[in-house]
């Protein structure tokens, strides 16, 4: 259980948000000061059924705190309810660079350019729909990365217009993680 929840906290910090970019523009709304707060729960899987005592919940606050032409660096912070515990952890995002860990938008002009994962994979843009996060209806798009050999599925939905995340998952034949937009000061 806690080899578990030690691993689900490394993949908290990779996924939050695990986007990088390769040469996308960031978004002129993402300022100093400027965060989004994302429901995660995430729980182990099993012939098609959760695993009892194998879920696990957080909300994950991304902050930037200096934008730059070179990249981004901020604030990554995750608060489990459960224990009332905050891990905090600062990062720094290089325009071109690796995928990162804070980042919560991407380019709208270019989305699968600019969402790429630790591994490099490509999403797909998929569609355009409503989408209703955070209090909010949305004109969103979705983008999907799906490996049929292992399994693996992930996804992402984003505000059209500005590129804000409203949610992604990655789902893993042992494990789902969901994280849904909760919270954002950003002026979009």
């Amino acid at each position: 259980m806690n080899t578990f929840k030690n691993n689900l906290t490394l993949l908290i910090l990779s996924l939050a948000l695990l986007s990088g970019t390769v040469s996308a523009a960031v978004p002129q709304w993402v300022q100093p000061g400027t965060s989004a707060t994302y429901h995660m729960i995430s729980g182990g899987w099993a012939n098609g059924a959760p695993v009892e005592n194998n879920a696990a919940e957080a909300y994950v606050t991304n902050q930037a705190d200096e934008v730059t032409a070179e990249g981004t660096t901020g604030t990554a912070s995750i608060y489990n309810p459960l224990t009332g515990q905050t891990n905090v952890q600062q990062v720094t995002c290089t325009d071109g660079g690796p995928a990162c860990v804070g980042r919560f938008w991407l380019d709208p002009n270019n989305p699968a350019g600019s969402f790429l994962d630790e591994t490099g994979v490509t999403y797909t843009v998929l569609n355009e729909m409503a989408y209703s996060a955070a209090g909010k209806n949305w004109d969103a798009t979705t983008m999907a990365y799906q490996n049929p050999g292992s399994g693996v599925t992930y996804s992402v939905i984003y505000d059209t217009k500005s590129g804000l995340v409203l949610a992604y998952s990655h789902e893993y034949p042992p494990e789902k993680i969901y994280m849904t937009l909760q919270s954002t000061n950003a002026e979009i």
